[in-house]
C-alpha cells in the first residue's frame, strides 16, 4: 500500500489516473501485490509521470517546478 503526499490538491491527478485505466481507491491509497506484473507497475508510473509532466508544462500545479522521476532498471 502507498499514498502520494503533497501540499497541493491532487484530486485532478486521481481523476487523470482513472481515465488512463489506473484505479484509485476512494480513500486515495494504492495497492500493489505479487499479482501485479512489471508492466502493471510501469503503466501506473507512466500515468503519474504523464500527468505531472502535463501539469508542469501548463504551469497548473504548485509542484510544476519538480516533476518526479523514477529510476530506470
Amino acid at each position: 500500500m502507498f499514498r502520494f503526499k503533497h501540499r497541493a490538491d491532487l484530486e485532478l491527478l486521481y481523476h487523470h489516473l482513472q481515465l488512463r485505466g489506473v484505479y484509485v481507491w476512494e480513500w486515495r491509497s494504492f495497492y500493489l501485490s505479487t499479482a501485479h506484473t512489471e508492466e502493471d507497475v510501469n503503466r501506473v508510473a507512466e500515468a503519474v509521470e504523464g500527468r505531472c509532466a502535463s501539469c508542469a508544462t501548463a504551469g497548473s500545479s504548485p509542484a510544476a517546478a519538480t516533476v518526479p522521476r523514477r529510476p530506470r532498471a
